[in-house]
């Protein structure tokens, strides 16, 4: 189930959350294409919150880990008190990735 978290963007594209919440047009489309999806594949609107609590800690982690530190314009106020996950996020070069990507394809695939 929460493999299928995000599977709307691929019709609406991914935007961060602190932009969603100045964008409800956008929030609203958006939760109609989440709302399709998951129909499509028999999966109950709304997740479960556990999937979304998830996904905002995953979030937190990227912030932490790749984003700049600062926040003048207070886009993030929103998340206070959502903790990131304690493992980090290690950059890679895309070629580095590219391979892990393909070993794990690999041994998922044989």
């Amino acid at each position: 189930m929460i493999q299928m978290h995000d599977a709307h963007e691929a019709f609406t594209g991914d935007l961060v959350t602190p932009l969603k919440a100045r964008l409800p047009r956008y929030v609203a489309l958006e939760e109609r294409a989440e709302r399709s999806v998951l129909a499509r594949y028999g999966i109950a609107y709304p997740l479960h919150p556990c999937v979304k609590k998830a996904d905002l800690r995953a979030l937190m982690t990227e912030r932490r880990d790749l984003m700049p530190p600062d926040d003048p314009d207070g886009l993030w106020d929103w998340a206070a008190g959502i903790e990131p996950w304690a493992e980090r996020i290690w950059p890679r070069p895309p070629r580095v990735v590219r391979g892990y990507f393909l070993a794990r394809y690999q041994e998922l695939t044989t």
